[in-house]
C-alpha cells in the first residue's frame, strides 16, 4: 500500500528527532550520573583524608605525652613545676600525678575533672591508654600514662577538651562539620555540633553526607563522632558544568533538528517524486519524466524509472498498434473501432450525421485457393488502396479523428471492410458506392485478365437508422445480407429489416423448445393415382403454431433450421411422428403410406438414418409404407453421398422420390445412377399448364423420359379440374394439390377417405398399365 503524500518525510523527521532526543537524554542522564559519582567520589576522598587526620590527632596526644612531656626525673624532683610546664605546652584542661605508694602530686588545671577522670579510670581499668568522656555537654579525651621512678610506678593523667582543640576548629580546617552524639537509654542524643541540624537525632540531610568514626566508638561505646560533608557546595561547583552540558546539548539538538529537516527533505522529496511517478505509471501515463537532482541511489533509481517509462510507453504503443490495427493493411480493426466508439467526440460525430458502409468482397477465398495466400494478401492490399482512392478525402488515423468529420476505413474480418464518413446527399452517396464498385472491379496486379473482384455493399446512416455505433453496424450488415439475397450490388437499410431479423432469431432459438413442448404437428396431403383414383400415399407436411408469433410457415423456419444446423432435429421428429400416425391408422384398420421430406443435411447425418432404422426394427410398419422425398438440388449437390443414402434406404424397402423436379437443373442421365421410384414435378410447371406454352412440352418430355426409365411421376399443385383432366390425358401417374385436398390433420384424413369414398391402394398391389397420349412414342 502506498504511503500518503508527505507522511514519509514526517515519519523520517520524527524518527531523526526521536533519535536525537534519545541521544540527548542519554547524554544528560550520563552526565548527571557522572556528576553524582564525581561528587560522591570527592566526598568519600574528603572523608578518608580527614578521618585519617582526626585519627592521627587522637593518637598523637598520648604519643606526645610519652615522647615530649613525660620526664620522670623532673616529675619526681619538681612535680608541680613539671605539671605546669606540661599543662602550658599541651594546653590540657587538667593534669594530675600520683604514685603507686600513695604519694600524690597536686593536680593542676580546671576543677571537677578529678572525679570524672577517676570514674573513667575505674570503668576502663587502671591501665595506660586514652579514652573519651563527656562533661557538661563537652567532649573530652583522657590520657593515662605510666611513669617509672626508680622502682616506683607513677601515673600521669591528662584531660583535653576536644571541642575547643579539635571539633570547634575542624570546620575551618576541613570544610566539614563534626557532631558528637551520646547514647542515653535507647536513643542517641546530640551533645553538640559545628552546624545546626534540623533533627537532633539525625545528622543526615539531603545535601549532606555523613560518616561515623568507628575508632571513636571504640574509645567509648556510648559516644559517636560524626563527620558531615556538605555536598551542596560540590554540586554548586558542578552546576556550571551541568549548565554548559545542557546548553551544549540544546545546541546540538537544534543543530540536529535543522540537519534532520534538511536531510528529511533531501530524502523525502525524491521519494515523493518516485511515489507520484509510480501513481502516474499505474494510471498509464508514461511520458512525464521524474526530476530528481541527486547523484545518489535515489537519483540512479529515478533515472532507471525514467528509462523504464520510455520502454513501457514504446511497448504499449507497439501493442496498441497491433491490438487496434490490422497487421496486413494497417487499417483499424474491430477492437480499434470499439475503442474509437468509446470516445465522446465519436458519439458527437454520429449525432451530427454519419454513414456506415459495409463492403464485402465476394468469393475472395477463390483467389487464395487458385493463386495462393501471398497473391490474396497483395490483392487485399490493392483493394484497400482502391477503397482509399474512391473516398473524397484521404483516410486518416481514426484515433486522431474522434470528433472530426474525415472518413474512417476499417477492416472488420476477412474480406469485409467498414467505411464511415459524413452522411452525403443521396446522389453523392450513390456516386460514392458506384465509384467503390468500379475501382474494385479494375484489374489487379497478379490476377489473370478478366478476373473481376466483385463486392456487395450495405449502408446505414445516422440519425435516421440509429445513433449507436453497434446499431448502425448491425443495420448496415442487415442491408448487406439483403443485397446478397436479392443479388443486388448495393442495398440500403430499410425500416423493418431488423424486426424481420429479430423474428428469424426468435424462430431459430425456439426450434428446440418447440420440439420439446410439442408445438410442431403433422398435416397430410393425399396423393391420388390417376389410373384408378385410389389413394396411393399422403405427404406429411410439418406445421408450427408459435405461442407468440402464431402460425409460422415451413418455408420460413425450414430454411432457418438448415442454416442453424437444427434441421436434423426436425427431421428425426418428423420420422417419429409419421410412424406414430401410421401405427394409429393401422390400429383403425387402415394400412396407409406416408411420404416424408428430408433435407440435404440429413444425407450426412447418421442419427437420422439410425432413427429410421429404430422405427422399422419394431416390425409393425413395413418399409413399403414409407416414401422419402429429397429435393433435386440436394441430390445433385453431392451425388456420391446421395447414392450411398439411397442404397441404404432401399435396403429397408423404402421408396425414394425426387421432390421439386425441374428446378435443380439436373438431367435424367444423372438421375439414372440413383434407385429413384418417383419424380415430383414442381407446381411451377403445373399451375399454368392449360394455358399452353412450354410448360406442356416440359411435362410431356418428363413423363415420356420417366416412363422409359420405369419411374412414376407425381404432379404437384393441382388446383383445377382442367389441369387434372389434362394431366390424366397426358398419362401422369399421380397428382397432388388443393383440387384433391388441402393438407389436413391425421383424423381428418380418415374422414376424408370415408367422405370421398376413396379406396387405399393395398400393399403389394401392382400398378395398372400406363395409358396416355404418348403410347406411340410421339411427343
Amino acid at each position: 500500500m502506498l504511503v500518503p503524500r508527505g507522511s514519509f518525510k514526517h515519519v523520517l523527521l520524527l524518527a531523526m528527532m526521536l533519535t536525537a532526543a534519545s541521544a540527548m537524554l542519554i547524554t544528560f542522564i550520563s552526565a548527571e550520573l557522572g556528576l553524582k559519582k564525581s561528587v560522591n567520589n570527592y566526598v568519600e576522598q574528603e572523608f578518608d583524608r580527614w578521618q585519617l587526620y582526626l585519627q592521627k590527632q587522637f593518637t598523637r596526644l598520648p604519643r606526645r605525652y610519652e615522647e615530649e612531656w613525660v620526664d620522670s626525673a623532673e616529675l619526681a624532683a619538681a612535680p608541680q613545676r613539671a605539671l605546669w610546664k606540661v599543662l602550658r605546652s599541651s594546653r590540657a584542661e587538667w593534669l594530675s600525678l600520683w604514685w603507686s605508694d600513695g604519694r600524690r602530686a597536686e593536680a593542676i588545671g580546671s576543677q571537677g575533672f578529678a572525679q570524672q577522670f577517676a570514674e573513667a579510670v575505674a570503668q576502663r581499668g587502671q591501665s595506660p591508654g586514652t579514652w573519651l568522656f563527656v562533661r557538661q555537654g563537652r567532649l573530652y579525651q583522657g590520657v593515662l600514662l605510666a611513669v617509672q621512678q626508680d622502682e616506683q610506678t607513677g601515673w600521669l593523667a591528662a584531660v583535653h577538651d576536644l571541642g575547643a582543640s579539635l571539633i570547634d576548629t575542624f570546620p575551618a580546617m576541613s570544610g566539614m562539620d563534626a557532631s558528637v552524639l551520646q547514647h542515653r537509654g535507647e536513643q542517641w542524643q546530640l551533645l553538640f555540633s559545628s552546624q545546626v541540624l534540623p533533627e537532633p537525632t539525625s545528622a543526615e540531610r539531603s545535601d549532606t553526607a555523613k560518616r561515623i568514626l568507628p575508632w571513636v566508638s571504640a574509645l567509648n561505646p556510648d559516644i559517636q563522632l560524626l563527620l558531615h560533608q556538605r555536598t551542596r557546595a560540590a554540586e554548586d561547583a558542578l552546576a556550571a558544568v551541568r549548565e554548559r552540558i545542557l546548553f551544549a546539548g540544546l545546541g546540538a539538538l537544534l543543530v540536529t533538528l535543522f540537519a534532520s529537516i534538511a536531510l528529511a527533505r533531501r530524502i523525502a522529496r525524491p521519494i515523493e517524486a518516485l511515489c507520484a511517478a509510480a501513481a502516474r505509471i499505474s494510471a498509464g501515463v508514461y511520458r512525464q519524466p521524474i526530476v530528481v537532482h541527486s547523484r545518489d541511489e535515489l537519483g540512479v533509481l529515478a533515472s532507471l524509472i525514467n528509462s523504464m517509462q520510455s520502454s513501457i510507453d514504446l511497448r504499449e504503443q507497439t501493442i496498441r498498434q497491433q491490438l487496434f490495427h490490422d497487421p496486413l493493411t494497417g487499417l483499424t480493426n474491430r477492437r480499434g473501432l470499439q475503442d474509437l466508439a468509446g470516445q465522446p467526440g465519436f458519439v458527437q460525430r454520429i449525432s451530427r450525421g454519419c454513414t456506415f458502409i459495409l463492403v464485402d468482397l465476394q468469393q475472395f477465398s477463390r483467389i487464395n485457393d487458385l493463386f495462393g495466400y501471398d497473391q490474396g494478401d497483395r490483392t487485399l492490399i490493392s483493394c484497400v488502396e482502391r477503397l482509399r482512392a474512391a473516398l473524397p478525402v484521404g483516410v486518416e488515423q481514426p484515433h486522431r479523428l474522434a470528433g472530426d468529420c474525415g472518413p474512417i476505413l476499417a477492416r472488420l474480418d476477412g474480406a469485409r471492410f467498414l467505411l464511415m464518413c459524413e452522411t452525403p446527399a443521396k446522389p453523392e452517396l450513390k456516386a460514392l458506392l458506384a465509384r467503390i464498385r468500379v475501382n474494385l472491379q479494375q484489374p489487379h496486379l497478379g490476377l489473370p485478365e478478366g478476373f473481376v473482384v466483385n463486392c456487395r455493399i450495405g449502408s446505414a446512416s445516422s440519425p435516421t437508422d440509429g445513433l449507436e455505433p453497434d446499431e448502425l453496424v448491425r443495420r448496415a450488415n442487415l442491408a448487406l445480407h439483403s443485397a446478397k439475397r436479392s443479388r443486388h450490388a448495393v442495398a440500403y437499410y430499410q425500416p423493418g429489416q431488423e424486426d424481420a431479423n429479430h423474428r428469424r432469431l426468435q424462430i431459430t432459438g425456439d426450434i428446440p423448445r418447440a420440439i420439446r413442448e410439442g408445438e410442431f404437428r403433422l398435416c397430410f396431403q393425399p396423393i391420388v393415382d390417376l389410373h384408378d383414383n385410389r389413394l396411393d400415399h399422403a405427404e406429411a407436411l410439418i406445421r408450427w403454431h408459435h405461442p407468440m408469433l402464431g402460425l409460422v410457415s415451413p418455408v420460413e423456419f425450414i430454411g432457418l433450421a438448415e442454416q442453424s444446423a437444427q434441421i436434423n432435429l426436425i427431421s428425426r421428429w418428423v420420422i417419429r411422428e409419421a410412424f406414430r400416425h401410421l401405427r394409429a391408422w393401422q390400429r383403425q384398420g387402415l394400412t396407409l403410406r406416408v411420404s416424408i421430406n428430408l433435407s440435404s443435411f440429413d444425407l450426412a447425418d447418421p442419427l437420422t438414418l439410425a432413427e429410421l432404422e429404430v422405427e422399422l426394427a419394431q416390425g409393425d410398419i413395413h418399409g413399403e409404407q414409407l416414401v422419402i422425398e429429397i429435393t433435386e438440388g440436394s441430390l445433385i449437390a453431392d451425388m456420391k453421398r446421395a447414392q450411398a443414402f439411397a442404397r441404404q434406404v432401399k435396403n429397408y424397402g423404402v421408396r425414394l422420390a425426387i421432390d421439386d423436379f425441374g428446378t435443380g437443373y439436373s438431367s435424367l442421365a444423372q438421375l439414372r445412377r440413383l434407385p429413384v421410384d418417383e419424380l415430383k414435378i414442381d407446381q411451377l410447371f403445373v399451375r399454368d399448364l392449360c394455358l399452353g406454352g412450354q410448360d406442356d412440352v416440359i411435362i410431356r418430355s418428363t413423363l415420356w423420359l420417366a416412363h422409359q426409365l420405369g419411374v412414376s411421376v407425381v404432379a404437384e399443385g393441382i388446383e383445377t379440374q382442367a389441369v387434372f383432366n389434362h394431366l390424366k390425358a397426358l398419362g401422369c401417374d399421380m397428382v397432388q394439390g388443393y383440387f384433391i385436398s388441402k393438407p389436413i390433420e391425421a383424423t381428418q384424413l380418415v374422414q376424408w377417405l370415408h367422405t370421398q369414398q376413396v379406396v387405399v391402394r393395398p400393399l403389394g398391389l401392382p400398378r395398372l398399365p400406363r395409358l396416355s397420349a404418348l403410347e406411340g412414342g410421339e411427343l
